[in-house]
């Protein structure tokens, strides 16, 4: 929304959780007065690469800074929106721009639980309503993109005990 002056990721990502959770708050409120329900603005993906497509939007450079403040992120948001949490399972290993193509990579399901997994278990356990779900592969676990992978779902609902709604990003994006 062009009058949001909050706080981006970008800087929030130096923040502590409780300015996370109060920006989150914050632009809620602006939602809110728009007449918005649903916020797909969560984004839990990780990493400490300035190159990268996702870093600007990530909440974290690392599993314990993304965690905390992807948790502080659904708890600003907490009974007031949809607050979805996305790109599941994650850019941060995956290089690439999803909008150009469908990043890949063969990391270990248990690395990517150990890491770029981590935010996405503390978003769910904060109660995120929504996962959204990336067109990213994970070779390691399926070779179809996350966004149409029965296996990626399971892991959420199953591992991660995620039970809210699943959304895909954009499908147009798969035919980029």
């Amino acid at each position: 929304l062009p009058w949001d002056e909050f706080p981006s990721a970008l800087t929030l990502k130096t923040e502590d959780a409780a300015a996370v959770q109060a920006a989150f708050a914050a632009r809620l409120a602006l939602l809110q007065r728009a007449g918005i329900e649903v916020n797909f603005g969560i984004v839990a993906d990780i990493t400490d690469d300035p190159d990268m497509f996702i870093y600007r939007r990530a909440l974290g450079i690392d599993p314990e800074s993304g965690s905390a403040r992807v948790a502080a992120a659904v708890a600003g948001e907490q009974g007031q929106s949809l607050a979805t949490l996305k790109h599941f399972p994650g850019h941060g290993a995956a290089p690439g721009d999803s909008h150009e193509g469908i990043p890949s990579t063969e990391l270990s399901k248990d690395a990517w639980a150990a890491r770029d997994g981590a935010p996405f278990a503390a978003g769910i356990a904060a109660g995120a309503p929504l996962l959204m779900f990336g067109h990213l592969t994970y070779t390691s676990v399926d070779p179809a993109p996350a966004s149409l992978s029965a296996e990626w779902h399971r892991i959420a609902r199953e591992e991660l005990g995620f039970t809210g709604v699943s959304v895909t990003d954009d499908l147009g994006m798969l035919e980029a």
